[in-house]
């Protein structure tokens, strides 16, 4: 097998494991209200390289929100969530003003997770340790080559 269909190998497959990780840390560390973010996550091939995607957003996952500018929608997106998480309400009245306080609140201070400077390890030891076998699997492989290439190379002297 060629070096760079090799890598290309080992680089889908770990991402591919990758992927699979971030989704149990998300499920392990109750993140999961929908599933979208984590059904989101997805290996992607181009002719520029592989990649592991997911939902723009997908980095507050560790850090939390910071206060500012919010979508126009984002009471919606957090009366979504409320729903999605199974938080009941005696009236859609009292959801949609839950709803709409917290929006308010996240946009004026950000997260309770980013104003205390909590961090959930989500991704982030899961991706170096992702980057370290991907270096170390495509280190071997080039270790044979080169050894294949010595062994040729010894013939001819």
């Amino acid at each position: 097998m060629c070096m760079s269909i090799k890598a290309n190998f080992i680089i889908n497959e770990e991402l591919l494991k990758l992927k699979d990780v971030i989704a149990a840390n998300m499920q392990a560390q109750g993140l999961n209200a929908s599933g979208k973010t984590a059904k989101s996550l997805e290996v992607v091939q181009s002719e520029k390289g592989t990649a592991l995607m997911g939902r723009s957003f997908f980095a507050v996952l560790e850090t939390g929100r910071k206060a500012g500018k919010v979508p126009k929608n984002f009471r919606q997106i957090i009366e979504k969530w409320a729903t999605d998480k199974g938080l009941s309400f005696e009236t859609p009245a009292k959801l949609r003003s839950f709803s709409y306080l917290v929006a308010r609140k996240i946009a004026r201070e950000g997260t309770k997770q980013y104003r205390t400077g909590r961090r959930t390890d989500v991704f982030t030891d899961a991706v170096n340790e992702t980057v370290t076998s991907i270096q170390n699997q495509i280190g071997n492989e080039m270790l044979k080559e080169i050894v294949t290439i010595n062994d040729i190379n010894e013939q001819y002297i």
